[in-house]
């Protein structure tokens, strides 16, 4: 069991490793300990349909600082999971009950297990670390920084030594709007881009045109309340 970075990062060293992207600190800060360790990398990011405004230049910002690594990109299938079982058009309780909807769900794991193979990766690359949680913690003290092909470079680190880290390289521009990174659509975590970026909620009405009832939720209940 691999108990630490060190011994972590010695036993990847003339590997290759597929990053899984999401333009968040803790991604970044994997990209940084990934360059530090020495392997070779393939990027992957999983995008939305429509994407903030940032993306595309912070991803060639990332090309530029990692010209070693290798970057790619895939749609996101929990977005579409997402959008099968409603939770963007309407609520999912409606769709699931009343109408008695179905659908089979991508499998997140089985698409990143299927990148690895398609790239010739010995190892996918985790960002996640014991301080979010204390089930996580628990995992990397019981079972190691290394599980399966799975490795976890930020497991035992705590949050300012994250953040240590990931501010060796810019981040992402939504972090000067807001302290979290924008995870999947909704008002509540994209107000802020929007707001700077109207076109951006333009966009993301033409696809999901039930968008706007966020945006009433949180711009008008939120506030009676």
């Amino acid at each position: 069991m691999i108990k630490s970075h060190k011994e972590l990062a010695e036993q990847i060293i003339g590997k290759r490793v597929l990053l899984l992207n999401s333009f968040g600190k803790d991604s970044i800060a994997c990209m940084v300990w990934l360059a530090w360790a020495g392997v070779e990398v393939v990027a992957l990011n999983l995008k939305f349909m429509v994407q903030h405004p940032g993306d595309e230049k912070y991803l060639q910002y990332l090309s530029r600082v990692f010209p070693e690594i290798t970057f790619i990109q895939e749609p996101d299938t929990q977005e579409i999971n997402k959008i099968m079982a409603g939770i963007y058009q309407s609520p999912i309780k409606i769709l699931k009950d009343i109408h008695h909807w179905e659908h089979i769900e991508l499998s997140f794991d089985q698409l990143v297990e299927e990148m690895r193979v398609k790239h010739n990766c010995d190892y996918t690359c985790w960002g996640q670390s014991k301080y979010e949680s204390v089930a996580r913690a628990s995992n990397f003290y019981n079972k190691g920084l290394m599980q399966g092909t799975k490795i976890f470079p930020l497991g035992l680190m705590d949050k300012k030594q994250v953040l240590d880290i990931a501010k060796t390289v810019k981040l992402h521009p939504c972090y000067k709007t807001s302290k979290g990174t924008l995870d999947f659509p909704s008002w509540y975590k994209m107000r802020a881009s929007m707001i700077l970026n109207p076109e951006y909620y333009d966009k993301m009405c033409e696809i999901f045109p039930l968008f706007e009832l966020d945006k009433y939720r949180y711009e008008v209940l939120l506030e009676k309340e």
